[in-house]
């Protein structure tokens, strides 16, 4: 059993459901993803702990309701182009935390599914992490300090605000 941490976490494009998805991760079926997906993301995410989604959660409302409930942590969704599902999930279930902002600032990071070249703080060395699965949008430090937390990036599970950060600021 986890201890409770409080911890901040975030990820993007679970897309969990999503056939394309879980063969283009080498899966044999849907379920094997979605329960390798759930079993990672419950092995790093406690309870007690929120998990910043940055778009992309799963590919119908059916996939979402059977996912949502097995998760550990509160979930916040800021919504990125493919997120009908938990938008329609969410007009009949208020429990889920829908984002309205496409930015959500933090004291180190800037948050959009989106990836932006310009953002709040960026000159004075604020991170910016995104959404977004396509392949050619990489994390490139030299370039900018923006970060690709897609989950295809990070194991299929969500990565640790903090740890990414101090991990990050020693590349520097």
């Amino acid at each position: 059993m986890k201890k409770p941490s409080n911890k901040l976490f975030v990820t993007s494009d679970t897309f969990f459901g999503r056939k394309k998805a879980a063969s283009d991760r080498g899966f044999n079926s849907i379920e094997e993803m979605n329960e390798t997906m759930i079993e990672k993301w419950n092995d790093k995410v406690g309870e007690n702990d929120i998990v910043i989604h940055l778009g992309n959660f799963a590919w119908s409302v059916n996939d979402a309701d059977d996912v949502i409930d097995k998760l550990n942590g509160t979930i916040l969704f800021a919504l990125g182009e493919k997120d009908q599902a938990i938008l329609q999930l969410a007009e009949e279930d208020e429990s889920i935390n829908i984002i309205k902002e496409h930015i959500v600032l933090q004291d180190d990071v800037v948050f959009c599914h989106y990836p932006m070249e310009v953002w709040p703080g960026k000159s004075s060395g604020k991170y910016h992490f995104h959404g977004h699965h396509k392949s050619n949008i990489k994390t490139d430090l030299k370039k900018m300090l923006r970060v690709n937390v897609c989950c295809d990036n990070w194991s299929l599970a969500p990565i640790g605000v903090q740890d990414t950060l101090d991990l990050l600021k020693d590349f520097q």
